[in-house]
């Protein structure tokens, strides 16, 4: 019986580590289904990016303003910051966006999933949801297989200015437009750094479309969490920076389009269906 017993034994043991290996090879598997998964509806071979760079309109550089341009600077400018991580009830505590709920529209987006960065900003540039775009994690490494804004920017010859992480440069081919700084992400505080370029490269360069990423709230609460006193002190070092775009940057012909990729978790984290991290705003 003891024999019997220890057999059982072992068999049960094998059994139980069969059954977690094999758990184990099909989540590997699920997941390499979804990094590599390929958009039946997206062209992964861009043409539109083949014809902005032939196309006789379509800048080498930019020029700082000069007179004969004089009747094209009324022409409006948007202004597109992207606050990587920030959190529907964090961006009701900050002045500056509050201001500009007072005069424009207020609302809340919802993210697509999974509310994962690349994705997201994906979503915001293209309008292409993750099954549209192609792009389903943040471990897409080439040019996004949809049409953003910097290419249609680019395309039409119009003005333009980025400042963000690098990550734009892989992903949209920021570095197109000549007047642009880029950084890479790191968890120092960058958001002042990269709201002074912009203010600096808007004088020169008058742009009509100024896309501006802010990734410090995500930087914090991935580190704390959003409910910690350090994410709430963040936002509001981020509130002053944007705030400072904003004055510096107002005028009749300007429109600011103020948003987030994704929210986060008390304790940190998203990517998941949450209404934190899928609430976000969209000023």
């Amino acid at each position: 019986m003891r024999w019997l017993s220890w057999v059982a034994g072992v068999l049960a043991l094998f059994v139980c580590l069969g059954a977690a290996f094999g758990a184990y090879e099909l989540a590997g598997y699920s997941w390499d289904q979804v990094v590599s998964y390929k958009s039946p509806f997206a062209d992964y071979q861009r043409p539109w990016a083949d014809k902005a760079a032939l196309s006789s309109g379509a800048p080498t550089d930019y020029l700082p303003p000069t007179p004969a341009r004089e009747a094209s600077e009324t022409a409006r400018r948007v202004v597109l910051v992207i606050c990587d991580g920030l959190t529907l009830d964090a961006s009701t505590k900050m002045t500056g966006l509050n201001t500009l709920r007072q005069y424009g529209a207020n609302t809340v987006a919802t993210t697509p999933q999974p509310s994962l960065s690349y994705p997201t900003w994906t979503t915001i540039l293209s309008g292409a949801p993750p099954n549209i775009s192609g792009v389903p994690t943040n471990w897409f490494d080439a040019a996004v297989p949809v049409e953003t804004l910097i290419d249609v920017a680019w395309r039409d010859g119009r003005r333009l200015v980025v400042t963000a992480p690098d990550d734009f440069t892989t992903l949209y081919g920021a570095d197109r437009a000549g007047a642009s700084y880029f950084d890479k992400w790191t968890d120092e505080y960058m958001s002042a750094t990269y709201v002074d370029q912009a203010l600096k490269l808007a004088e020169s360069y008058s742009p009509e479309l100024l896309l501006i990423h802010l990734p410090d709230a995500d930087e914090s609460a991935h580190a704390y969490g959003a409910a910690s006193e350090e994410y709430a002190a963040t936002t509001k070092r981020m509130d002053a920076d944007i705030s400072r775009l904003i004055g510096g940057l107002q005028d009749d012909r300007t429109i600011f389009v103020i948003t987030a990729d994704h929210g986060h978790l008390a304790a940190g984290g998203h990517g998941g269906w949450e209404s934190e991290v899928t609430h976000v705003p969209a000023i």
